[in-house]
């Protein structure tokens, strides 16, 4: 209790932010040996800021004492930077959150995988971002988005649906669901056993300021975050240069170059970003995460609508060609095979479509 009153009291204590904090550890060791080894942090701080966060240290204040107080009321656990429960791999970033505000269970994620994209994706968008996270599910790797409209929420829904964990980091406080008509989303999130998270203290609204600071949770939280359609101006691309800055892998999957919806995706590939092309990729790029080489084609047999279309393609076939032997809607047809693509079944060659040798 005393470690986190310290650090509820830091984080309310102007000019003291998450930088100045982790230079206090990376020097001391730990919060409570400040006034212990007061010599060494002179190296390091001015008088001014020293005082102030020694004077910060010395008794709770009105701030933390309310804070505690509702987060026994609303069931809410307070994490602070040194307890063993706050998540490795965001400690690691250069202004981890001094105080985690959470619901539900947050262990085992040191491993997941972020996902994220634009609020208002194509039907392209949805099907590749509802293939990538059943591949990452279906393989046990949980994953962490940012429970907004769009990608977000569609990848905590499909992490549900296959029944693995999910991980949602708010732009708010932890006590204002935004958005609040993904209300019944955060609670299934907490039925299933993830976790929801905020640094931001109760009652803090979202905005403009508060998206871009909760991005950077989002890219520290994961191993390897993936892009998967954003337009040029888009907070997605905040969290990839972010967690490129924090050495984790980036990917971004491809885009229609006449689709500003996808543009941003297409300049983090030109930039460096690892392309997804297939699921083969991830695997890849990152095969630590895989416990084997598992056969990338779906375990799961393939529903009749992808038999049908799987079975239309002879040689290299169009997308007329699959469509008039098929009967289906041309949104059906293109959804599925993007499915059949991203699974190993068959090969895009700028709009024709072949068989891939199994």
């Amino acid at each position: 209790m005393e470690n986190i009153i310290k650090y509820l009291n830091l984080s309310f204590t102007k000019e003291i932010g998450p930088k100045t904090v982790k230079k206090i550890l990376d020097t001391v060791g730990s919060i409570s040996k400040v006034e212990e080894k007061n010599e060494a942090l002179k190296e390091s701080f001015s008088e001014k800021i020293l005082d102030k966060i020694i004077n910060s240290l010395e008794k709770p204040l009105d701030k933390t004492l309310k804070t505690l107080e509702l987060a026994e009321k609303q069931n809410i656990k307070l994490i602070d930077l040194e307890s063993k429960e706050y998540p490795s791999k965001l400690k690691e970033i250069p202004d981890p959150p001094l105080v985690l505000y959470t619901k539900g269970d947050l262990s085992n994620i040191d491993n997941s995988i972020s996902i994220v994209g634009t609020r208002n994706p194509t039907s392209y968008g949805k099907t590749v971002a509802k293939g990538i996270t059943e591949f990452l599910i279906e393989n046990g790797i949980p994953t962490v988005s940012g429970g907004a409209l769009g990608i977000d929420s569609i990848v905590h829904k499909t992490t549900i649906e296959k029944q693995g964990k999910t991980v949602a980091v708010l732009g708010s406080g932890i006590d204002i669901y935004y958005p609040y008509s993904n209300k019944w989303l955060f609670n299934k999130i907490l039925e299933t056993g993830g976790a929801i998270i905020s640094e931001f203290s109760f009652g803090t609204k979202p905005s403009k300021f508060t998206f871009p600071q909760r991005n950077r949770i989002v890219a520290g939280l994961s191993l390897a975050t993936i892009v998967v359609e954003a337009p040029n101006k888009s907070g997605s691309l905040i969290t990839a240069n972010l967690a490129n800055q924090y050495g984790r892998v980036v990917f971004a999957v491809p885009h229609n170059i006449n689709n500003p919806k996808g543009e941003g995706c297409n300049k983090l590939i030109k930039e460096g970003a690892s392309i997804i092309c297939s699921f083969e990729d991830i695997v890849e790029e990152i095969p630590y995460l895989f416990d084997t080489k598992k056969q990338l084609i779906s375990q799961n047999k393939l529903s009749d609508v992808e038999e049908k279309i799987l079975n239309s393609i002879e040689g290299f076939s169009s997308l007329d060609e699959i469509i008039q032997k098929t009967n289906l809607q041309i949104e059906e047809v293109l959804e599925t095979l993007t499915i059949l693509e991203l699974e190993g079944y068959i090969i895009n060659h700028n709009g024709i479509y072949e068989k891939a040798k199994i």
